[in-house]
C-alpha cells in the first residue's frame, strides 16, 4: 500500500493554500470544492470532517499537518502490522496451468501440492481453523479508501487527546484485509485462494488435507525421490507430469509406490 499517493505533501499544501485564510480559517466552500474533486465521500462527511479540522485549527494553525501525518503514520502501522503478524498462503484451483508451472515451479522443476476438503470428519481442529481462513481472491480494481474516515478519526484524537483509542480498529482493518484478497485482472489465470492466519509461537500450522504431490516434468533427481520417500512415508499419491506428443498437451501419470 503506497502510503506517499495516497496523502502527499503536495496535497497537505494545496488544502492549506486553498482551503483557509493566513489566520487560519477555513473556508468550507472551497475545502468542500477540492474534497469532492479527489474523494468518493458523501457531502455529511466531508462537512464532519470540515467542522471538526475547524476546530482543531482554532487551537492551533500546525494542527491539519498533525492530523494528515497521523493518517500516514497510522496507516503505515496497520499495514505494517498486517503484515508481521499474519501468514499467507496461496493456492490455485488449477494443477495443470503452464503459465503457474512455469512461473512458481522454476519452469517444471518444482511440485505442486494438492489438498482435498471432502473429508473433514477425522481432522485435527487446527487444521479446520485453517479452512475457516481460506478466501477467494478477487480480480479487479483495488476499492479507495475513504480517507475521510481515517481523517475524521485522527482529527478526534487530536482534539480529545485521547491516545488510548487508536485509529486501528474493525472498519479500518476491514479495509486493509480486502486490499490482501483483490488482485489486478490480469491476474485472473492463477485462480488463486488465500489463507490468512496470525502468527503463532511456532510461525506452523497444521494442516492435514494433502491427497497427493505432481511432480514437474523437469524436477530433479535427488528432489523427485526425497518427494517420493516423502509420499511412501505418509501414503500420499504421487503424480509425474509428462508431455502427451500425440495429444499435444500435458498430462499426469500416476507413480506407483
Amino acid at each position: 500500500i503506497d502510503v506517499e499517493k495516497m496523502i502527499t505533501k503536495e496535497n497537505l499544501k494545496e488544502i492549506k493554500n486553498y482551503c483557509y485564510t493566513k489566520n487560519g480559517r477555513l473556508i468550507k466552500s472551497k475545502a468542500l470544492d477540492i474534497y469532492k474533486k479527489n474523494s468518493n465521500a458523501t457531502t455529511k462527511e466531508i462537512l464532519n470532517i470540515l467542522s471538526l479540522t475547524e476546530y482543531a485549527l482554532s487551537k492551533n494553525n500546525n494542527e491539519l499537518e498533525k492530523m494528515v501525518n497521523s493518517i500516514i503514520q497510522t496507516i503505515n502501522d496497520i499495514n505494517k502490522i498486517l503484515r508481521e503478524k499474519n501468514m499467507v498462503h496461496c493456492l490455485t484451483e488449477d494443477n495443470n496451468n503452464d503459465y503457474m508451472w512455469n512461473y512458481y515451479a522454476d519452469m517444471h522443476k518444482g511440485f505442486c501440492i494438492e489438498y482435498q476438503f471432502d473429508n473433514i470428519e477425522n481432522v485435527d481442529f487446527e487444521s479446520l481453523e485453517n479452512i475457516q481462513s481460506l478466501y477467494m481472491i478477487l480480480y479487479g480494481d483495488k476499492k479507495e479508501y475513504n480517507i475521510f474516515s481515517f481523517f475524521e478519526q485522527a482529527t478526534k484524537e487530536l482534539i480529545l487527546d485521547d491516545k488510548s483509542k487508536k485509529l486501528f480498529h474493525g472498519d479500518i482493518q476491514l479495509e486493509f484485509f480486502k486490499q490482501l484478497l483483490t488482485k489486478k485482472k490480469e491476474w485472473e489465470q492463477q485462480k488463486e485462494w488465500r489463507i490468512i492466519r496470525t502468527f503463532n509461537e511456532k510461525r506452523l500450522y497444521d494442516f492435514n488435507f494433502i491427497s497427493a504431490i505432481y511432480l514437474g516434468m523437469e524436477i530433479d533427481e535427488s528432489n523427485k525421490n526425497l518427494l517420493i520417500n516423502i509420499a511412501k512415508e505418509k501414503s500420499i499419491k504421487v503424480y509425474l507430469q509428462k508431455y502427451n506428443t500425440s495429444r499435444s498437451k500435458i498430462v499426469f501419470e500416476e507413480y506407483k509406490i
